[in-house]
Order: structure tokens, then C-alpha cells, then sequence
């Protein structure tokens, strides 16, 4: 069986079909990044709207931190140095290493 997929570009502005053209405009405000889909005529329109204060402006390169979710119960390995200079690895245990460690050595599991 033959099947035919059909894709549209809406204008979210309008909510209209696009014909031919259109894009998808990417902006940011306010520490917020959006995108719309609009046609050739929406897209100029909004250029326009922003062109006096684009004009204006000045020009970033956007950097988004990104937050580095934090592992619980994963070691750490660092560098310490001994008394003569050389390095030695240590490992970091977490709280719950460290109380079984304690049960371990003094007889209470």
C-alpha cells in the first residue's frame, strides 16, 4: 500500500498555512530563547519591530550555563602530596562508605 505524507508550515502568528517561504525565526529576550514559525510577510514584520532597538543594541555571544547535575555516592579521586613531594591519590568516601567502613572495623553490621 502507497502512503503519502503531507508536511505544512503553519504561521504561528496566524495560524495559516504557508504556501511557499516562511521560516523559522530564532530570538531571544529577557534571558529567554524562542523560535516561532512565521511567513516571509510575519518575519519581515517582526525584523522590522525590533530593527530600532537591534540597531542599538549590543551584540553578545550568548553563553547558557549548564548546571552539572550532582552524582551522590560516586568517589572522587584527587592528588595529594606526601612529605616528600610525591604525589600519592587519595579517594574521597562518601558519608555512607564511611559508616560502613565503621561497622565493619569495630564488629557492628
Amino acid at each position: 500500500m502507497a502512503q503519502k505524507v503531507t508536511t505544512r508550515l503553519i504561521d504561528d502568528l496566524t495560524g495559516e498555512t504557508i504556501e511557499d517561504g516562511g521560516k523559522n525565526v530564532e530570538f531571544s529576550f529577557d534571558g529567554n530563547h524562542y523560535e516561532i514559525d512565521l511567513s516571509d510577510d510575519n518575519a519581515e514584520k517582526l525584523r522590522e519591530a525590533f530593527s530600532d532597538y537591534i540597531a542599538t543594541a549590543a551584540r553578545t555571544t550568548a553563553e547558557v550555563p549548564r548546571e552539572v547535575p550532582r552524582r551522590i555516592g560516586v568517589r572522587r579521586r584527587t592528588t595529594a602530596y606526601d612529605g616528600g613531594g610525591q604525589p600519592r591519590t587519595t579517594r574521597h568516601r562518601t558519608a555512607r562508605q564511611t559508616s560502613s567502613m565503621s561497622a565493619a572495623t569495630t564488629g557492628n553490621s
